[in-house]
């Protein structure tokens, strides 16, 4: 058998196998850091601009939308319905509003809140927190808070003079839309295996129209793209 001899051959079957084995070192490499980015998979420098969209439970019940602009600063909207118990004695003030005539008096025997709804713009500024919690951050928080409100009220008619007859009346409802300025402090924690964000919040508003102020606050989470 004759057998031939290719000048480099071997050399070329080393390099080969050389090779292979240089790309399965990078691969294995690329697979760990794309492992351990997930650990803490938002919030990068170089990542910036972020979203985050979820949800908020608490004063109001709400959809929360944010836009992570910078490290240091974002827009958020967030929308959603009040809880209505919390402002019952409001309610009841506020029939207060609907006048008496010369020969009859209201009395208030009971409110229906029909709906509640908020929306609520801010500027958020974050402050990086301590390096011992990763993914921890602060922030404050400024913008504007409008309420769309609709209360049904049901009540007497009472006659001045005898024999001072009380009769129930058709419930009558009313409308009004606080708003006014909300300041807010918050916490943000985004260190998890998943794309999210926990967040918990409270908020000061103040009403202009009403003359309402009222302390809010919730907690909830985002997943943040």
């Amino acid at each position: 058998m004759v057998g031939f001899f290719l000048p480099g051959y071997g050399q070329h079957s080393d390099l080969t196998r050389k090779n292979a084995k240089t790309k399965s070192y990078a691969n294995v490499k690329f697979k760990k850091n794309k492992k351990m980015a997930v650990i803490c998979p938002v919030f990068h420098l170089s990542e910036y601009p972020y979203q985050g969209i979820g949800f908020k439970i608490g004063d109001p019940f709400a959809i929360t939308y944010r836009f992570y602009g910078t490290e240091k600063f974002a827009l958020g909207i967030d929308f959603g319905r009040a809880a209505s118990g919390l402002y019952s004695n409001l309610f009841e003030d506020k029939f207060d509003e609907f006048p008496d005539t010369d020969s009859t008096v209201l009395i208030y025997e009971g409110h229906n809140v029909i709906n509640q709804n908020v929306f609520s713009a801010r500027a958020f500024y974050y402050i990086k927190g301590p390096r011992a919690i990763k993914g921890l951050n602060a922030y404050l928080g400024v913008g504007w808070q409008v309420q769309f409100i609709d209360v049904e009220y049901s009540y007497l008619q009472v006659d001045r003079d005898p024999p001072n007859l009380a009769r129930t009346q058709p419930p009558i409802k009313l409308s009004f839309q606080p708003m006014g300025p909300e300041a807010t402090l918050g916490l943000e924690y985004a260190y998890f295996s998943l794309p999210i964000s926990f967040f918990v919040e409270g908020s000061f508003f103040f009403d202009l129209q009403e003359g309402w102020r009222r302390f809010q606050g919730g907690t909830g989470l985002r997943y943040v793209f």
